[in-house]
């Protein structure tokens, strides 16, 4: 058994991992960000909640699953 508490995980440790993948803008559900940041599904999901309502991620729901990003300027079309 290890020793102590588990680290805290914070929005900006998530927005990080975001900036760190090779695709900025690639979707990750919150088993993913849980697994990655070896923590609780509802501490990932609260906190990729926290980054919507911020406006540092956009989400969608595809059927049980739903899925956060970050917003891709260079993918925005424009009129």
């Amino acid at each position: 058994m290890s020793g102590g508490p588990k680290p805290r995980i914070t929005t900006d440790d998530i927005l990080e991992f975001y900036a760190e993948n090779t695709d900025r803008c690639e979707p990750f559900d919150a088993p993913e960000i849980a697994d990655h940041f070896a923590c609780h599904r509802n501490t990932a999901r609260n906190k990729l909640e926290d980054l919507v309502f911020l406006g540092e991620l956009e989400s969608k729901q595809i059927g049980s699953r739903k899925v956060y990003w970050r917003p891709c300027p260079e993918r925005e079309t424009t009129e």
